[in-house]
């Protein structure tokens, strides 16, 4: 059986259609979600410096892995998860995982606790039997339980995936902090910019206990940290006067800022500004190239745009 790979994978239709009142950008979250890689260590930085090829260096974290070192069992299960240095396979990332979990080491629970989301597929649906709730509900309660064993180290990452898993659904455990929010704060305080950002773009709507000042000062943050998402999502919060001055100066800036790192929401919208001389000096030029690179990466609303001003060249050059 194929595994999804992302969370999006994860989400089906249905869950999203239960959910009419979430924003284009929040959609754009979800599905550009992904994982924190884990970081090479230390130890594996000096294998690396040496210039050693990647199957020599999977050959040393083979031979730490088989003498207990939980770090290099955690980043033997990475390898196997992604396909690294080795063929993709599920069970053996899971094995390797387990290894390191069981030693306590927070980032293999994590870890570990990402695969089992991953072994239950899609999220609950309407009609799904008993049976297959059932199944689901094991193992996302497995994946919880990793997960809260990894963050009662104050692993950020562990407390991300909390929020994300109790935003989708309830807590089986009971814990006494069922909050959403606060467990994207505690990742946010230790400077996870995927929190920073998660805050700043999910919590901000009217609907959420959230603070609000707070929400758009983590995607300040966030975006002066360069997280493409939150630097559109600023600047739609600019150009619209929504939680900052209204700027289409600013506008331009952090949508230039996301489009660079090829968002095509910011790219769309960089286009326009240029088209009408928002912000930025007026340049035919500049919004054709913005607009195509967007139509370029599957954005319908460039494509209408650019269809419009081809219509109205046309009905100009008949006259």
């Amino acid at each position: 059986m194929q595994l999804p790979s992302t969370l999006w994978d994860c989400i089906s239709k249905a869950d999203m259609a239960s959910c009419p009142s979430i924003k284009p950008v929040q959609k754009i979250f979800i599905k550009r979600r992904h994982r924190q890689a884990m970081p090479l260590l230390p130890y594996l930085r000096m294998l690396e410096n040496r210039s050693r090829t990647g199957p020599l260096l999977f050959k040393e974290v083979q031979i730490l892995a088989s003498q207990g070192a939980c770090h290099a069992q955690d980043y033997l299960g990475w390898c196997y998860s992604r396909g690294i240095f080795v063929a993709e396979s599920q069970i053996q990332a899971i094995k390797w995982f387990r290894r390191g979990a069981a030693q306590r080491y927070a980032a293999a629970q994590n870890h570990l606790g990402e695969m089992y989301i991953r072994c239950m597929g899609n999220y609950f649906l309407d009609d799904d039997s008993l049976e297959e709730r059932m199944g689901k509900a094991k193992w996302r309660n497995k994946a919880l339980l990793q997960y809260y064993q990894a963050a009662a180290q104050e692993y950020a990452p562990a407390q991300h995936n909390i929020g994300w898993e109790l935003l989708w659904g309830n807590d089986p455990f009971h814990l006494e902090n069922t909050d959403p929010a606060a467990w994207f704060q505690k990742a946010a305080e230790q400077g996870m910019v995927e929190a920073q950002e998660f805050l700043g773009i999910w919590f901000s709507d009217e609907e959420n206990d959230f603070p609000f000042e707070q929400a758009m000062e983590w995607l300040e943050t966030a975006a002066l940290r360069g997280a493409a998402l939150a630097q559109y999502a600023l600047g739609e919060r600019y150009e619209e006067g929504d939680g900052f001055p209204q700027s289409y100066a600013s506008a331009a800036y952090w949508f230039q800022q996301a489009a660079s790192q090829g968002e095509e929401c910011a790219q769309y919208r960089l286009g326009i500004l240029y088209d009408k001389g928002r912000g930025v000096p007026q340049s035919d030029e500049k919004a054709l190239y913005w607009l195509h690179k967007a139509e370029a990466l599957g954005s319908r609303e460039a494509h209408d745009y650019l269809m419009i001003k081809l219509q109205e060249q046309c009905n100009f050059s008949k006259k």
